[in-house]
């Protein structure tokens, strides 16, 4: 099950957030590289965002400045001494707090979450668990569409091709599926769309959010002009091809 209620986390949340606002002392972890976050106004803290994964081996805490506006992630593994304090307020950038939601990948090195990036696309956003350092940024997700893991560093996503827009749907992009490698950072775009042959990553099947196991489609017309008939289930085809 993901996400399971750590009970002694929570309480430490509240000892801590209970310390902030009765003396406006706050205890910041280790630096992290460039990372690390710097605030003398610690009183004006606010919790706003709690999240662990799913062995809750990782605890991080979301807060907000009340009198800049600036926003910190603080990252706990075990124990009530953080691992780093990141500035979060460029990455959170037009998310409001309750559309904040952190993943972790398969052996929890890595948490990551979606942005939006339009109308029609999310921006995947990929830290570092341990350093808090942000490994890549990857654009023109499909909206709202998880990764799917197939190992500790490696993730396919479901990208949009903007060269297309005779799809009957949104703005009639075309998708395929592409993966990366967190290790090289080098992306691979397994499946690309064309103007009849559109790839997404199937998730029927997944466990949850976070647990999952790779299977890509394939779905197709033999005639472009067939896109348009989308309501007759024979001239648009769905393939397993994983």
């Amino acid at each position: 099950m993901e996400n399971k209620i750590n009970y002694p986390f929570l309480l430490m949340v509240i000892m801590v957030t209970s310390i902030i606002w009765l003396t406006g002392f706050f205890v910041f972890g280790r630096p992290a590289g460039d990372n690390v976050a710097e605030n003398n106004n610690a009183d004006s803290l606010s919790l706003v965002g709690a999240f662990g994964d799913r062995t809750n081996s990782y605890q991080a805490l979301h807060f907000i400045d009340a009198n800049t506006g600036k926003q910190y992630l603080e990252m706990y593994n075990g124990g009530t001494s953080p691992l780093y304090k990141s500035d979060f307020t460029d990455a959170f950038t037009n998310l409001e707090p309750s559309e904040i939601q952190l993943y972790w990948s398969i052996d929890q090195s890595y948490f990551y979450f979606l942005s939006g990036s339009g109308l029609d696309e999310s921006t995947l956003n990929v830290y570092d668990t341990r350093t808090g350092e942000k490994k890549i940024e990857l654009n023109d997700l499909v909206i709202g569409q998880l990764p799917v893991w197939s190992d500790a560093n490696t993730l396919f996503y479901q990208k949009t091709y903007d060269e297309f827009s005779n799809r009957p749907w949104g703005a009639g992009k075309g998708s395929g599926v592409s993966s990366v490698n967190l290790e090289t950072l080098e992306i691979t775009n397994v499946h690309q769309a064309t103007e009849t042959d559109d790839y997404f990553i199937d998730r029927s099947l997944c466990y949850s959010s976070e647990i999952c196991t790779l299977r890509i489609s394939k779905r197709y017309v033999e005639n472009e002009e067939d896109w348009f008939n989308y309501q007759n289930p024979d001239l648009i085809m769905t393939e397993r091809i994983l």
